[in-house]
C-alpha cells in the first residue's frame, strides 16, 4: 500500500511539474516562472549548449542572441511574488529580505543594459571604483559577481551557464556585450576599504545590503590595480 501510494504521489508529480521539474517548460526547478520566460531560457540554454567551439563564432552567436533578446543577468526585484512574464525569480536566502517591510527576491532577466531595468520593480548590486583623483565610478553588475579584471573603464566578467562560460563586458553606463577574451595572469586582492568609498557606499543603503568588502582588481590598460567597494547582501 506504501509503495503504491508513493508510485501515485510521483505521477501526480510528473503530471504537474513536466518530469520532476517546473511546471513551465525550460523554467528552474524551484522558480517563479511564466511559459513565455520558460520558452526564452529553453532558447538561451539551446544555444549556449550548440555554441560553436571556435571563440570568435561563439562570440557572434550570443552577440546576436544579445541584441534580439538580451543576456540572461541575475539580478534583485522588489515586485510582488506573483508570476510575471519577464522575469524568473526566487526567494532570498538573505535574513534582512525576509522582513514584511523589506522583501527582495533573486531574479533573473534578459537585459542588454542594466538602464533599461524599471527601477521601480529592479535594485542591481553596484560597485564603486576609486579613481587616482579621488573620483568615484559606479557601476551596476550582475548580482553576487566579481570582475576578473578591467579593461580601462570596463569591467569584464565570466559568466557561466548551463554549463558554458562566457565574458562579459559592462561599463559605467550599464551596457552589456559579449566578448572573446581570456583571463588574465594577475588575481584579485583583499583590499582595505577607502573611507571615500565607504562614505559613499553608505548612500546607496537601501536594505539590500548587509556589508561592504574591498578589492583590488587588475585594469589591463593601465597596467596598474585599482580599488573597488563591492556590496555584500549575504554568503
Amino acid at each position: 500500500m506504501f509503495k503504491l501510494l508513493i508510485l501515485i504521489s510521483l505521477s501526480i508529480l510528473a503530471d504537474d511539474f513536466g518530469g520532476f521539474g517546473h511546471i513551465n517548460k525550460g523554467c528552474p526547478f524551484n522558480s517563479i516562472c511564466s511559459k513565455e520566460m520558460g520558452l526564452k531560457k529553453s532558447q538561451w540554454d539551446d544555444l549556449l549548449k550548440n555554441l560553436p567551439k571556435e571563440k570568435s563564432e561563439a562570440v557572434k552567436k550570443l552577440d546576436e542572441f544579445r541584441k534580439k533578446n538580451g543576456i540572461l543577468v541575475p539580478v534583485w526585484t522588489v515586485s510582488n511574488p506573483q508570476e510575471e512574464s519577464d522575469l524568473i525569480k526566487w526567494h532570498s536566502p538573505c535574513p534582512q529580505h525576509q522582513k514584511e517591510d523589506n522583501k527582495f527576491f533573486q531574479a533573473e532577466v534578459f537585459i542588454s543594459n542594466f538602464s533599461k531595468l524599471d527601477k521601480n520593480r529592479f535594485i542591481e548590486e553596484e560597485a564603486l571604483l576609486l579613481n587616482e583623483d579621488n573620483s568615484i565610478i559606479s557601476y551596476k553588475i550582475p548580482n553576487k559577481e566579481l570582475p576578473l579584471y578591467l579593461i580601462g573603464q570596463e569591467m569584464i566578467f565570466s559568466m557561466t551557464s548551463e554549463g558554458t562560460y562566457y565574458y562579459l563586458g559592462v561599463n559605467p553606463a550599464g551596457k552589456l556585450r559579449v566578448i572573446e577574451s581570456s583571463p588574465l595572469d594577475f588575481s584579485i586582492q583583499d583590499a582595505e576599504c577607502p573611507k571615500i568609498l565607504i562614505n559613499q557606499f553608505d548612500q546607496l543603503t537601501n536594505g539590500l545590503y548587509s556589508g561592504h568588502f574591498c578589492k583590488n582588481i587588475y585594469n589591463s590598460l593601465l597596467k596598474k590595480y585599482q580599488t573597488l567597494l563591492f556590496g555584500l547582501t549575504c554568503v
